[in-house]
């Protein structure tokens, strides 16, 4: 175990006093992000040089590097598909926004076996409500799709797969929601805001490289048109405990409610 890793634990299990954030590790299992990507990231850039440079609201984001264990960078280098940094528009945060032709990819260091738990904290604009095939993330080609998305139904619905089948949730609206996924094949498990969508086989795909606000496809319509805030994945399927650890910090970051998982 590396000494930034002993010193989280160490941190993690005295509290300090402090509200808990994904840069400890989880209460119960012990366990950090493998992927982290978030609005407010001190490690967001607005130019391929990553200059650090003041934020300001509509600001195009360029790299977005990860805080969690695997520090690859996601990337958009094309100027017209380059999300927008929006400030102080979910609970005072700064969130991604994608216009439908937005999006940011980069590989993974090492792929991300399944079982693996993602949460997202997402809201579709009002006029991507029914709009059709919208991910809030995919992986980074066709052999690797792990995808949160508005499924083309009618009307659309909340969907999560890994490569195979959909878990499918309730009827797609413009609420902010709070997405926990656990991938792990045939039994993995969907909630949103806390409150189960379904279980069952979602595919059995590993996650080898990420897609926010978009799919895998370079020139798709299948892109977010709306807002993200947050972006986990976690090795391993987390304890009960641990998934609503990482609930409630969704919630009380994002000022949104969350349903304990019993």
């Amino acid at each position: 175990m590396d000494m930034r890793r002993t010193l989280l634990l160490l941190l993690g299990a005295r509290g300090g006093g402090e509200a808990w954030t994904p840069a400890l590790p989880t209460s119960s299992g012990g366990v950090l992000p493998h992927t982290w990507h978030y609005a407010e990231s001190p490690q967001l850039y607005t130019d391929a040089a990553k200059t650090t440079v003041a934020r300001a609201d509509d600001d195009i984001v360029y790299v977005s590097t990860s805080q969690g264990s695997d520090t690859h960078d996601i990337v958009q280098a094309v100027a017209g598909s380059r999300p927008t940094l929006k400030l102080d528009i979910l609970n005072g945060h700064a969130v991604f926004r994608g216009d439908g032709d937005d999006w940011m990819r980069g590989a993974f260091d090492a792929p991300l076996a399944q079982p693996f738990t993602v949460l997202a904290v997402a809201r579709l604009a009002v006029g991507g409500v029914n709009g059709g095939w919208m991910h809030i993330c995919d992986g980074d080609d066709s052999d690797h799709r792990v995808s949160l998305l508005q499924y083309n139904a009618t009307p659309d619905t909340w969907a999560a797969g890994a490569g195979g089948p959909y878990l499918y949730g309730g009827t797609t609206d413009s609420d902010w929601h709070i997405w926990l996924v656990v991938f792990n094949g045939a039994s993995s498990q969907f909630w949103l805001d806390g409150v189960s969508q379904g279980a069952g086989d979602a595919g059995s795909d590993d996650l080898d490289g990420l897609t926010l606000l978009g799919n895998d496809a370079v020139a798709s319509a299948n892109h977010w048109l709306g807002d993200l805030a947050h972006y986990l994945a976690y090795p391993g399927n987390l304890s009960t405990a641990d998934k609503n650890q990482l609930g409630n910090y969704a919630a009380d970051y994002s000022g949104l409610s969350w349903t304990n998982l019993t």
